[in-house]
């Protein structure tokens, strides 16, 4: 088995918010939409999207090796 991506078209999501959703507040994200920044032209940006799991899964955004050795290490202390 190969571990490739294979790419997926999804026209347009369908989906409502529910109530919960709707009336979840997040204070940090009314602060940072607020902000009035000029980025530095001599840096990349780095979004800050809530629930972007996929950094990691990228390799966009690594954890620490030593993070990375304790997690491995764990794991498999609790599967095998």
């Amino acid at each position: 088995m190969g571990s490739e991506s294979v790419p997926c078209k999804r026209s347009k999501w369908s989906v409502s918010a529910s109530d919960m959703a709707m009336r979840t507040y997040n204070p940090i994200r009314t602060v940072v939409d607020s902000m009035n920044l000029k980025p530095n032209p001599d840096k990349e940006v780095i979004a800050l999207s809530i629930g972007k799991s996929n950094f990691i899964l990228i390799g966009s955004l690594m954890p620490s090796d030593h993070l990375q050795q304790y997690h491995k290490a764990n794991i498999f202390l609790e599967v095998g």
